[in-house]
């Protein structure tokens, strides 16, 4: 209602620029009140003087008023209509990147803030960075605050998204990579999420951060996650090594040096059918092209679960599981007669693999098939 009161806006704007420092400071804080309601921050926006005016209190020397500002600012960030508009502001992105150092927590949450929601408009990433962003953020990568960290890691997450020079920098910060491999061990199940999606989308098609990460020793963490209460981080920890150890022949072998192998085995069982999908992925990328993990998956008695996976309900399941153990026995005699061993021999057994599957399922057992002795156990099969 204040809002839709005439001259109500144009009054209070005028304050920003022209009372007296408690003046502005009211003045401010309405604004800020007006902002919660969502129907008055288009009017705020668009009132002639609201944004340079915020804007200009971002200095302000006093915590309250850089506050009402912040806060302001950060309320209409949610209305993306509004987001070109305050980002293309003078001095908006300066000044919110320079509170996220700010000696108050509650600044330095609305300034995170603001800035996750201006990257509603994909322009602003390039603009966020080169206003010099990138070390306010690694730095609240360790701030008390749960929001503030959820917040700095979800705006380095879209900064590096689809942008491969800001991937590079972002790995390159000083202290980014060890503060996001803190964060996967975050009391915070939205931190530890946002950690993971954003190591993730650095190492993604990125072999120089790929190595990177993993010399800065992400893999125990990640590892560890494998176990997360959440299927969803557990989902995320998995992407992560398999995109750490496609076609990076040090990192296959590093990640099962790290002793992944369990953990990874355990997650064929596991009650999601996607992450049972990329548990079988990662197990499969670090067999390919390297013998000494095929022995030591097969070692490590992932066999049982990997043919248990040939009667799993999802058709894809199985067919990354029958990937796999075709990748386990390729050109590795002693893995041949293992997995035959290790498949059922009971008539009853093969009925249960009746299930329809997908047309490679049968032709990529057939390399099975190369060792004679073979031939009788899996003639059930075709």
């Amino acid at each position: 209602m204040i809002a839709n009161e005439a001259g109500a806006l144009p009054g209070l704007v005028g304050l920003l620029n022209n009372g007296s420092p408690e003046v502005r400071e009211y003045a401010a804080g309405a604004l800020y009140n007006l902002s919660h309601d969502e129907a008055n921050c288009p009017m705020i926006a668009n009132e002639a003087g609201a944004l340079p005016g915020l804007v200009g209190l971002l200095n302000n020397g006093s915590p309250e008023v850089r506050e009402y500002a912040a806060g302001a600012l950060y309320n209409l960030s949610h209305d993306e209509a509004n987001c070109p508009m305050i980002a293309n502001e003078a001095g908006a992105l300066p000044g919110l990147v320079g509170l996220l150092k700010d000696e108050s927590p509650e600044v330095s949450e609305y300034a995170v803030g603001a800035l996750y929601n201006l990257l509603h408009d994909e322009d602003n990433k390039t603009k966020i960075v080169e206003a010099g962003a990138l070390p306010g953020l690694v730095g609240l990568l360790t701030d008390e605050s749960p929001f503030a960290r959820e917040q700095a890691a979800g705006v380095l997450a879209n900064l590096a998204f689809n942008n491969p020079e800001n991937k590079t920098k972002i790995a390159n910060e000083k202290g980014g990579l060890l503060n996001l491999i803190g964060l996967l061990k975050d009391e915070s199940p939205e931190v530890k999420l946002w950690a993971a999606k954003i190591i993730r989308t650095l190492a993604y098609d990125n072999p120089v951060n790929q190595t990177k990460i993993v010399e800065a020793d992400a893999l125990p963490n990640l590892i560890g996650l494998l176990k997360d209460e959440s299927p969803e981080v557990k989902l995320w920890a998995a992407k992560i090594i398999r995109t750490l150890g496609y076609d990076n022949p040090d990192n296959k072998t590093k990640i099962v040096e790290a002793d992944a192998l369990p953990n990874l085995i355990g997650l064929l069982e596991d009650e999601s059918p996607e992450v049972k999908l990329w548990a079988v992925k990662i197990i499969r990328t670090l067999a390919i092209d390297n013998p000494d993990n095929k022995t030591k998956i097969v070692e490590a008695d992932a066999l049982p679960n990997l043919i248990g996976l040939l009667e799993d309900e999802s058709p894809e399941v199985k067919l990354w599981a029958v990937k796999i153990i075709r990748t386990l026995a390729h050109d590795n005699p002693d893995n041949k007669t293992k997995i035959v061993i290790s498949i059922p021999t009971e008539e009853s057994c093969y009925e249960q693999f009746s299930i329809p599957v997908h047309p490679s399922v049968l032709p990529n057992l057939y390399n099975l098939l190369i060792r004679s002795q073979n031939s009788g156990r899996l003639v059930h099969y075709f």
